[in-house]
């Protein structure tokens, strides 16, 4: 992370100063600080590129990603990679932030394959999202589904793919769960989800592939296998490598 130097307090100042109440200026310190890489938690438009993003995306959510990051702790190069390597595969690469659950039935059985055994299974919810949401998700006390048509309301979001009705009153987005598919609103939520689950302080060395498959899991699936456990780990190596060489 680069330091603040002389001519960084000049600029500051004229805009603390003279510029105050501008709105503009606010925009500028706030893209002057975040996005030139000067404070802690940040990940450049460059740096997520260089991870597997494509420009367009990675230009977009540079800036929702690194607020949220600085915000809720997720700072030094080693959180930043863990936190990364798992926003990666939830988000497509950050094409996704919102889960549409519009699969095939081959897709289907690759993404549960305990859950669709058969084709003829998988056949039933292929491109159907609100049938597929309830079966996957309805009914599921762990994510506090407890009402018809919360599989659904409260799929996916976010960088992390916050799933669940209990997830969504905890982040107080019960009763507007379409705003977690806004990139500022879905990547605090993301971040914060992170820190409630102890994850900001459990990546804090650089972890062995075994323990970032624990990590993989407090994400994807808490009793099982997680879902691209080796996409995950090499997400988090290219993270490690790209961040740390700044």
């Amino acid at each position: 992370m680069r330091v603040i130097n002389g001519k960084d307090v000049k600029i500051l100042s004229r805009y603390i100063n003279d510029k105050w109440d501008d709105e503009d200026a606010h925009v500028f310190l706030h893209k002057y600080l975040y996005l030139q890489d000067r404070m802690p938690g940040q990940v450049t438009a460059l740096e997520l590129k260089k991870i597997g993003a494509n420009t367009t995306n990675a230009a977009k959510y540079a800036e929702p990603l690194s607020n949220a990051m600085a915000r809720y702790g997720i700072v030094t190069v080693e959180q930043r990679a863990a936190f990364l390597g798992q926003v990666f595969v939830e988000t497509g690469s950050l094409r996704i932030i919102e889960e549409d659950l519009n699969y095939s039935a081959g897709r289907l059985a690759q993404v549960w394959p305990s859950r669709f055994k058969s084709a003829a299974v998988a056949a039933n919810y292929a491109h159907d999202p609100q049938a597929l949401a309830e079966y996957v998700y309805g009914g599921r006390r762990d994510l506090g589904n407890t009402q018809p048509g919360d599989g659904y309301r409260y799929r996916g979001r976010g960088f992390l793919q916050v799933t669940g009705r209990a997830n969504y009153t905890a982040r107080g987005y019960a009763n507007q769960p379409d705003d977690l598919a806004d990139p500022v609103l879905g990547a605090l939520a993301s971040a914060a989800w992170w820190s409630d689950n102890r994850l900001v302080a459990a990546t804090a060395e650089v972890l062995s592939q075994k323990q970032y498959y624990r990590i993989s899991q407090s994400v994807n699936n808490p009793s099982g296998v997680p879902h691209g456990a080796a996409e995950r780990w090499g997400f988090y190596q290219k993270a490690l490598k790209t961040i740390a060489s700044r």
